[in-house]
């Protein structure tokens, strides 16, 4: 629709260097994206990729395989029969979603961008971004939000902020905050490894005092006492005669 603002024309008049073709392409458009508040019809937007096939799955699942089909094969709604009404119409369901998720499956960013596209061309208010949609979807079915791939899109780390519950009931413990019981851990460790290491350090440091003193020790006792020191060396001091 942004089309049809005069600056559009205006880019286009330039650009085919042709007033006329310019301004009646501008009309024709005016006229196609009217609003629904000036007679307009807001599902002529649907120039989306995907558009086609969405139609052409819907075609066969209710059609051809629903409606045109005879009762006994399986096709059309038991009016009169609320459990096989129930159990076809389930059955239909499934069917046209599994069609649908083959023609998300080809589009360029899936069934979300999918989602995104649709909403911008049914001029849908308010308008949303695909992280706003994923948001929502979080706090309103969950299941949608992981078959869209919303993870892919949004940060669930990051929405703890606005939307902790949700996060929480989606994937629990993910806004639970471990970071200062980490740093804790962290300074725990490197005061033990400090208080060890100290105590290495003075364990060494006491044996080698140690050994410095036994040596000290047996050197003065050989000065002292000289026969202790000879008899130590396996030498008898000789006896003097009286």
């Amino acid at each position: 629709k942004s089309q049809t603002e005069p600056e559009a024309i205006e880019e286009l008049t330039t650009l085919w260097n042709n007033t006329v073709m310019a301004n009646d392409l501008g009309d024709v458009l005016t006229e196609y994206f009217k609003s629904e508040s000036e007679g307009g019809n807001p599902v002529q937007d649907l120039f989306i990729m995907g558009f086609q096939q969405y139609n052409e799955a819907l075609d066969k699942v209710l059609h051809q395989d629903m409606i045109i089909k005879d009762m006994s094969e399986g096709g059309s709604f038991p009016i009169n029969d609320q459990d096989e009404f129930d159990a076809r119409y389930d059955k239909f369901t499934k069917a046209l979603n599994e069609e649908y998720d083959k023609v998300n499956s080809l589009q360029e960013g899936g069934a979300l961008e999918q989602l995104y596209l649709w909403r911008g061309a049914l001029d849908l208010s308010p308008s949303k971004s695909k992280e706003e949609i994923c948001q929502d979807l979080l706090a309103t079915d969950q299941d949608a939000f992981t078959e869209l791939g919303c993870l892919d899109v949004v940060s669930l780390k990051d929405l703890c902020q606005s939307q902790k519950n949700d996060v929480e009931e989606y994937m629990p413990g993910t806004c639970s905050d471990n970071s200062t019981a980490i740093k804790v851990a962290i300074i725990l460790c490197s005061v033990l490894g400090v208080i060890i290491l100290v105590g290495l350090v003075y364990i060494i440091y006491k044996r080698i005092q140690n050994y410095k003193n036994i040596k000290r020790a047996h050197g003065q006792a050989n000065v002292t006492d000289p026969f202790r020191a000879d008899h130590g060396r396996g030498i008898r001091p000789e006896l003097s005669p009286r």
